[in-house]
């Protein structure tokens, strides 16, 4: 995951946005290792399949709605 698409970070957790019946959702997950490239291991807390925000903007929050945007994965 890339690094900027994880919010208040704090070394072992951090949380990420995720869509989840058309609706933002905001997850607490577990962190691992970092790459060189800034990317972060998720170890716990997201299931697979599910779509996470990975470009972070102004204005997300729990409920409003969101579209996934089918595309290469970072």
């Amino acid at each position: 995951m890339p690094e900027t698409a994880i919010e208040n970070f704090d070394g072992t957790k951090g949380t990420v946005w995720t869509v989840k019946d058309g609706e933002l959702r905001r997850r607490e997950v577990a962190l691992g290792h970092r790459t060189l490239d800034s990317r972060l291991e998720i170890t716990d807390g997201l299931p697979e399949g599910t779509h996470v925000v990975t470009a972070l903007r102004p204005g997300l929050r729990d409920g409003r709605a969101a579209k996934v945007q089918e595309g290469t994965q970072p």
